[in-house]
């Protein structure tokens, strides 16, 4: 879920005129570059990143980001990397995380703090 996460808020704050995308991409690509994976876009389709990508960023009631749409696609272009191969060391948690409690709407009388939801 983190890629998903920093991919939505990134899409999200659009810092620039425009290769906001591909700066994103190459970000995140960058970012595995640190871990037992590799992110490969070309495993996914542009059209299923652009709607995984559209889905996540607010609308209508939902006034927060929302990376659960992204969390597909980026573990559909998600591969373990070869020199991390299964024995290397044990890659079993790092991957796969429960969902993240600091997504979502922050409600009146919660004690929930952290990046997402409308109380920025």
């Amino acid at each position: 879920m983190s890629a998903a996460t920093v991919f939505a808020y990134l899409n999200q704050a659009h810092p620039f005129r425009d290769g906001n995308g591909r700066t994103i991409r190459s970000f995140v690509t960058q970012i595995a570059e640190q871990t037992p994976f590799k992110v490969d876009f070309s495993r996914v389709s542009a059209e299923e990143l652009y709607a995984a990508s559209a889905k996540s960023t607010p609308r209508g009631e939902r006034t927060w980001i929302d990376p659960r749409p992204l969390v597909g696609v980026i573990d559909a272009a998600t591969v373990t990397r070869p020199d991390h191969a299964a024995g290397d060391r044990d890659t079993s948690g790092i991957r796969r995380r429960p969902a993240d409690p600091n997504t979502g709407p922050v409600t009146p009388g919660s004690s929930r703090t952290g990046l997402a939801g409308p109380n920025l």
